[in-house]
């Protein structure tokens, strides 16, 4: 099975969205990201022994945290401007790096290992066809405010691959301690 460590994250949730998604629509070397499949990662397990799922899940369950509020500012591209694949706008708030570490070391030795990044990814690329274009977006929208969200859980979903694209399902929710 493979998974990872999120939350659901839509576009009615990020003020100026729609504008942006225009912007993106125009680029014929960038593909949007479907509003539906928005989602904030915490940690990619990737692929994961089925029968090993609840003990992750049970793990997870002890991760304790306390709802906050998550800043959505600014975009940017992984990983650089020069070989962009990723079109990302950012998550920003202590409490959710504070979340992503105590969820990291729950899940230590499984999965990315790789150092926590709040971002919310947009857009894909392939091929990087005029650099300038982008260069353009970024300054754009680089320091937009695109609202803040209220989170109050996190998810272990369960990813599908398929040829239009992955399919997601939640494994298991797990909310803040007031939530």
């Amino acid at each position: 099975m493979r998974l990872f460590i999120g939350m659901q994250i839509g576009k009615s949730m990020i003020n100026g969205y729609d504008e942006l998604s225009g912007e993106l629509a125009r680029i014929d070397w960038v593909k949007p990201i479907q509003p539906n499949q928005m989602h904030l990662t915490l940690k990619f397990i990737g692929d994961y022994p089925d029968e090993k799922v609840p003990e992750l899940a049970e793990s997870l369950a002890a991760v304790k945290f306390s709802g906050f509020m998550l800043r959505l500012q600014g975009i940017g591209v992984f990983p650089d401007v020069e070989r962009a694949r990723i079109v990302w706008i950012g998550c920003k708030s202590a409490e959710l790096a504070a979340l992503a570490k105590k969820i990291a070391a729950a899940t230590k030795g499984t999965g990315d290992e790789r150092e926590f990044s709040g971002h919310l990814t947009i857009g894909r690329i392939k091929t990087i066809k005029d650099k300038n274009q982008m260069i353009t977006l970024l300054s754009r929208y680089g320091a937009r405010q695109f609202g803040e969200v209220n989170v109050g859980s996190f998810e272990l979903v369960k990813s599908t691959l398929t040829n239009d694209g992955a399919i997601y399902a939640t494994v298991r929710k797990f909310d803040s301690h007031d939530g």
